[in-house]
């Protein structure tokens, strides 16, 4: 996951490549492209030899230019282009998951047509109590599992209070991604 050194790529971005690559790193997924022109940065990657498997895009986006995310998705050559973050008032609320639900649902319809899967990061705020159950499980439940599917990330499903394991034994087939990651 290229974001986690953001703060490198705003310096230098070859540099940082230079650096993710001499990790040994061959496969990476993208959030952005840091001030390059998506064209410029693919440059990059292709340079550095780096495969790109997925992609982070913004929910306006998802929203409001699915077309956009695929055709930025199909330039990286991206199996996967995702949404990391639901715009919301705190607490989350079941009023924006359901919106939510429909915004993932449309895009990754969508994204399907042009042979790209769509999935959700998980950040923790979609475990709130709802019901038996949390937020996420209402998410879960609204999305089409044919084109909505999750990202695990590990840190913020622990700092939520939640069990991974037992999320990955209810929800299996639908987390295809995962961050396997702690947090100082």
């Amino acid at each position: 996951q290229l974001y986690s050194l953001r703060e490198q790529f705003k310096k230098d971005v070859t540099a940082t490549l230079d650096q993710v690559r001499a990790f040994g790193i061959t496969h990476v997924e993208l959030a952005g492209t840091y001030g390059l022109a998506p064209e410029k940065f693919k440059q990059e990657l292709d340079v550095h030899q780096f495969k790109a498997v997925s992609g982070h895009f913004s929910y306006e986006q998802c929203r409001d230019d699915i077309e956009g995310v695929a055709r930025d998705a199909k330039l990286f050559g991206l199996e996967y282009a995702g949404c990391t973050w639901i715009p919301h008032k705190d607490p989350f609320d079941e009023k924006t998951c359901r919106e939510a639900a429909a915004v993932f649902n449309r895009a990754g319809a969508a994204l399907a047509k042009h042979g790209i899967k769509f999935f959700y990061h998980t950040h923790g705020y979609e475990f709130l109590p709802y019901r038996d159950g949390t937020l996420f499980d209402l998410l879960m439940a609204e999305t089409k599992s044919a084109h909505v599917l999750i990202e695990m990330d590990v840190f913020w499903v622990v700092n939520a209070g939640q069990d991974p394991v037992k999320l990955i034994e209810k929800y299996g087939k639908r987390f295809e991604l995962m961050h396997v990651k702690d947090m100082k």
